[in-house]
């Protein structure tokens, strides 16, 4: 998905879902192991989701944590049950703002 309709799509969607793609957006980066825990419940939750969701934890050759963005979108609709294109979305404009390739998720925040 390109940015432009990345952005257009998380235009149209509420607060509520914009916090919950957030939400399980970092939910995936602590079940891959990407980012320190914030708490126990946390690590807990991550556990959890390594045994229920295996199939979206990607390891390099070496054992360690890998990015796969169809894995997090899908991981994130298999989570939540908000519809793949919205977690795509979420994905590929958290990408750009992460890398500087845009200054925020949704227009509003450039306001």
């Amino acid at each position: 998905m390109d940015r432009v309709t990345a952005k257009e799509i998380l235009a149209l969607l509420d607060q509520d879902a914009l916090r919950l793609l957030e939400t399980i957006h970092e939910r995936y980066f602590y079940f891959a192991g990407m980012m320190p825990f914030a708490d126990d419940a946390c690590r807990e939750q991550a556990e959890k989701d390594r045994i229920e969701f295996s199939e979206f934890l990607v390891k390099t050759q070496s054992g360690g944590p890998q990015i796969d963005n169809e894995h997090i979108a899908t991981f994130m609709n298999n989570v939540s049950g908000l519809p793949l294109e919205w977690c795509q979305a979420w994905d590929e404009v958290d990408f750009s703002v992460t890398h500087g390739l845009v200054d925020c998720i949704t227009e509003e925040c450039a306001a």
